[in-house]
């Protein structure tokens, strides 16, 4: 951490006390009794489901706000110290933070086996 804060004002930035934080909105993070376990709705694998009860698959992605997630704390801002918060609110209206410190798993799958 302290190597990326000290490579970032090498290069004219300053580490910024503040920080910044992040929203991302209308996360379809819908969770819904599928067979016997609950799972995150996804158009891919519950698109059958999804259309038997009226709904639309393309409103049903995950994965959208899973590579979101992953790209900010992936990056140089977050790597530097810089990112405060990062807040998702749901289609439902379920607001949630996700802390800079947080390691999100590597495959979707993983990820809305988590969520």
């Amino acid at each position: 951490m302290l190597w990326a804060r000290l490579q970032f004002e090498d290069r004219g930035f300053s580490y910024c006390p503040h920080g910044v934080i992040f929203v991302l909105e209308k996360a379809s993070l819908e969770v819904a009794k599928v067979g016997k376990n609950y799972q995150i709705f996804n158009s891919e694998e519950h698109a059958n489901f999804l259309r038997r009860n009226n709904k639309n698959p393309a409103n049903y992605r995950p994965d959208i706000i899973y590579e979101a997630l992953l790209s900010i704390l992936d990056s140089p801002l977050n790597k530097a110290g810089c990112l405060r918060a990062v807040y998702v609110k749901t289609d439902k209206g379920v607001l949630f933070e996700v802390k800079p410190y947080v390691r999100i798993p590597r495959t979707c799958k993983r990820f809305a086996g988590i969520m």
